[in-house]
Order: structure tokens, then C-alpha cells, then sequence
């Protein structure tokens, strides 16, 4: 199920997403802004992902959500 699947489902029960804002789902974000889906439900789950609201199981994240942690790649040593 898509992001605006799960929108246009949630307008017909009622929960009201901002209108005008486009949402996607964790794996749509992910592959969306370059990270790996494991890393936004990582990111979900320790709220630092401002606009993204839980519905059922399922998180929607608004467009222009802001992430609140800056993820780091670990530094490999380079071998001599």
C-alpha cells in the first residue's frame, strides 16, 4: 500500500492528515531521501523524525519532515 493509498483510507475514517502535505510511508521516505528503510523505523521508533504521525502499524512522514539526529557512517581505519 502506498503513501496516498494509506492517505485516501484515512480521509474516508476520518483522521485528518494535513490536506495540502503529501505523506509517504517509512520505505518510500527512505529510498526517497537515500536512507535505508531499517534506519527511518530506527529513527521512528526513538521519535526523531518530526512529522511523522503512527496510524495503525503503519507510520506515515509528512514531506517536509524534519529528522532531528544527524546518522554518521562509521569510519573505517585505512590498513597500511
Amino acid at each position: 500500500m502506498t503513501g496516498r493509498e494509506i492517505k485516501e483510507q484515512l480521509m474516508r475514517t476520518s483522521l485528518m492528515l494535513e490536506e495540502e502535505d503529501e505523506y509517504f510511508t517509512a520505505e518510500e521516505f527512505a529510498e526517497k531521501y537515500g536512507y535505508s528503510p531499517s534506519s527511518i523505523r530506527q529513527m521512528l521508533k526513538r521519535d526523531q523524525i518530526a512529522g511523522a504521525v503512527k496510524v495503525g502499524n503503519k507510520w506515515m512522514i509528512s514531506e517536509d519532515a524534519a529528522i532531528l539526529v544527524r546518522q554518521n557512517a562509521k569510519k573505517r581505519k585505512a590498513k597500511t
